[in-house]
């Protein structure tokens, strides 16, 4: 009986206080309101102390938000006003304030302008056809006709009714073959044989490095190169000088 009738104390007094509670923050907004144009920014701390004289004494801490300058005297009608109407309500007897007030800045509702995108030059790479190295095979010089010396045919004795003498008829010469002048390419990467003698233009193969070509007579020089013209499996084509290992001339 005891402990619920301890139960049934405690129990009423938390609701007089959770009560007691409410009042004071109902009146905080109403007086914020009225007197300073202003709003709750959170829920006030609230305590309540006897002071030595044994007055209930309720001391606030108060965050509001307004967007007009809250001066000195509308918080002193701010306590006032939260101070007389509680005390006519015998929730307290004297009270102490704290305002903290943020300035806030309100716009009305306006349709946003729309964004306008502006388009932005996106430079795209496209690779080419990536030439493939064709195996070479190494230019074996031909043989060198030798020419040959046909002995010339022996005169035959005449007989005496014959006055004619003989002539010796000369048998042709070959003349020898040129053996084409050869150079390998020196150039690790693999040279690039062009279609003509300047840097911009097609690429005809890739020769793989210690490649033979044969040297033909073009020379050219563009584009801070010398170009020299080669034949390559019957392709034609230029490539730099300066990626050329030429054959030492016997």
């Amino acid at each position: 009986g005891m402990i619920a009738l301890l139960l049934f104390v405690f129990t009423y007094q938390l609701a007089q206080e959770t009560a007691r509670e409410n009042r004071v923050i109902e009146v905080v907004e109403e007086q914020l309101a009225t007197v300073a144009n202003a709003e709750l920014d959170e829920l006030p701390e609230i305590v309540f102390e006897i002071d030595e004289e044994g007055a209930t004494v309720l001391k606030l801490d108060v965050t509001a938000r307004s967007e007009q300058p809250v001066f000195y005297q509308y918080v002193v009608d701010l306590q006032d006003g939260i101070g007389t109407t509680l005390q006519t309500e015998g929730i307290l007897d004297k009270v102490e304030l704290t305002l903290q007030v943020i300035d806030v800045t309100g716009l009305d509702p306006s349709i946003p302008p729309t964004a306008t995108s502006t388009p932005t030059m996106t430079l795209t790479f496209t690779p080419g056809p990536t030439p493939t190295p064709t195996n070479t095979p190494t230019n074996t010089p031909t043989s060198t006709n030798t020419p040959t010396v046909t002995p010339s045919p022996t005169a035959t004795a005449i007989p005496p009714t014959a006055t004619d003498t003989p002539t010796v008829i000369p048998t042709p010469t070959l003349t020898p073959t040129a053996t084409p002048v050869t150079a390998v390419t020196n150039y690790q990467f693999g040279t690039n044989l062009r279609t003509e003698p300047t840097i911009t233009s097609d690429i005809l193969l890739v020769l793989p490095d210690a490649t033979t070509v044969i040297i033909l007579d073009g020379q050219e020089t563009s584009d801070g190169f010398t170009w020299q013209q080669v034949e390559v499996d019957g392709v034609v084509g230029w490539l730099s000088d300066s990626f050329l290992q030429r054959s030492e001339t016997p």
